[in-house]
């Protein structure tokens, strides 16, 4: 037999898990008239945990172990001056024989080539970026539309000398989902280049 209070307290639990759901919720709609931004990368590149922090609630599941995030998972972001659907997409792999994580790719693959912004992510500690190199030959491209975010994740775990921007030759943010290092910043990036995407677009238009 349950309390009053009791069950006033489960039904007030009930009633904010139900809000929380439906706020976090996308409409078709919304995802087909909001900008897409992408977040790519090799597996255990700390995307889930960058989406998570730039949403500000634990959505994606985050892992160890490679391969966790198996499909696209949507999310919606709300900005300063825009909002925009946010992509969590699976670890892209290089020379795998696994159809799941294939298939997974793929997915990832054609989100990238509608996305008004990718954002790729690289694991700062790491030592060894050859598959990173590799997953960027194949999903950048010269005349691709979408416009590159490239992140330096983990950076709370690397020093200051980071060999990232002399071996991929361009610029990286440096941020930390744990540490919260630069996730403003790269909103204010994220909306700018989601503004500017918008202008090319009516300009063309």
């Amino acid at each position: 037999i349950i309390s009053k209070a009791g069950a006033v307290e489960s039904v007030n639990k009930i009633e904010k898990d139900l809000s929380q759901l439906l706020s976090g919720s996308i409409t078709f709609e919304q995802i087909s008239q909001a900008p897409s931004v992408v977040v790519a990368g090799a597996p255990n590149a700390g995307k889930s945990s960058l989406v998570n922090a730039l949403l500000g609630v634990n959505r994606s599941i985050v892992s160890e172990q490679r391969g966790t995030t198996r499909d696209i998972l949507e999310h919606w972001l709300k900005l300063e001056k825009c909002d925009c659907v946010l992509f969590d997409c699976a670890g892209i792999m290089t020379n795998t024989d696994d159809i799941l994580a294939d298939l997974a790719g793929s997915a990832a693959i054609k989100a990238i080539s509608g996305a008004a912004v990718l954002i790729f992510c690289v694991d700062a500690a790491k030592q060894d970026y050859s598959e990173d190199l590799a997953i960027l030959r194949n999903i950048v491209r010269p005349q691709a539309r979408s416009a590159v975010i490239y992140a330096a994740t983990k950076c709370d775990l690397i020093n200051e000398n980071s060999k990232l921007e002399k071996v991929f030759g361009c610029e990286f943010l440096k941020v930390s989902a744990q540490k919260n290092v630069n996730l403003d910043k790269l909103k204010k990036l994220i909306e700018q280049n989601i503004i500017n995407q918008t202008a090319k677009t009516a300009e063309a238009g």
